[in-house]
């Protein structure tokens, strides 16, 4: 029902011994992947980037109650033992058909590459089902390839990737005490549904951009909405409480031993905190 167009960049010899790339460019977005050229904790750093359209928008890993979550399939890739997609914080979109989450403009997604064999070019090639969106939302299918030839060098692509690779939340404990960072979080009857408590410490004066709660995929929590705020243990740090609606969960579900994952996100920095839940709702 809707048109792909499919381009493959044509590289002389010379940029073809550096990295040649298929590009896929389905109007109203192109994704492409980059090469960083570098490796951290022992994985070569690549990146997946994708560029929409004004007013358009593509959409995170838990997409909200409206959207479509991204399908990644690497299995064409060559020399490759592991493959792990690294997330940006993400905005939160609120139109007609619910609240969405997801990027727009351009964003790119970091990706650490577990090569099987460094001695050798690894071909890094992706199949990506995934979602645009202006007022209705459009399943699209794009294919992306990319060549890491062995050994550390610098790429026109480096310091793209280091700069998204700082837009993704930091690990952080629960009740680690980091700010901004989560001191708790509990299930709690809300009304006529459930909601995620979360007690969190944020940078005093600065602008907290939001909570985002993921739970397994048959669960669905809204946006979250502060619901009271206080100062906090130390001079320049402010406690926030925020409630997530349950919006959708399997009927009957029991609470202890589900996993959720908390993504905090302020003006100048983000963090991640996961915990499986008890039999009181509480998170550990």
């Amino acid at each position: 029902m809707f048109g792909a167009l499919t381009l493959i960049l044509a590289l002389g010899p010379a940029q073809a011994q550096r990295a040649p790339q298929a590009v896929t460019a389905i109007p109203p977005a192109m994704i492409a992947l980059i090469d960083s050229g570098q490796t951290q904790n022992g994985a070569r750093m690549a990146g997946l980037s994708i560029e929409l359209q004004p007013e358009f928008k593509t959409y995170w890993r838990t997409p909200g109650d409206s959207g479509l979550p991204p399908v990644f399939d690497w299995t064409k890739s060559k020399n490759v033992r592991q493959i792990d997609v690294l997330w940006p914080v993400p905005h939160r979109f609120d139109d007609q058909a619910g609240s969405s989450i997801g990027y727009d403009g351009q964003v790119v997604l970091p990706i650490a590459v577990r090569i099987a064999d460094p001695s050798q070019e690894a071909v890094l090639t992706l199949t990506l089902n995934f979602g645009v969106c202006k007022t209705i939302c459009i399943p699209v299918k794009s294919e992306a390839i990319v060549r890491l030839p062995p050994g550390e060098r610098s790429t026109a692509a480096t310091a793209t990737i280091v700069k998204a690779m700082t837009q993704v939340p930091t690990p952080s404990k629960l009740d680690g005490g980091s700010v901004p960072g989560i001191l708790a979080a509990k299930l709690v009857k809300d009304g006529m549904k459930p909601a995620l408590e979360v007690e969190a410490l944020v940078p005093a004066g600065g602008k907290i951009v939001d909570l985002f709660v993921e739970g397994p995929d048959s669960w669905l929590f809204g946006a979250s909405i502060p619901a009271a705020t206080g100062p906090g243990p130390a001079a320049g740090v402010t406690r926030i409480v925020y409630r997530a609606p349950l919006e959708d969960a399997p009927p009957g579900f029991k609470a202890e031993g589900t996993r959720l994952t908390l993504t905090l996100a302020s003006d100048k920095d983000a963090i991640e905190t996961a915990g499986t839940l008890d039999a009181t709702g509480l998170l550990h």
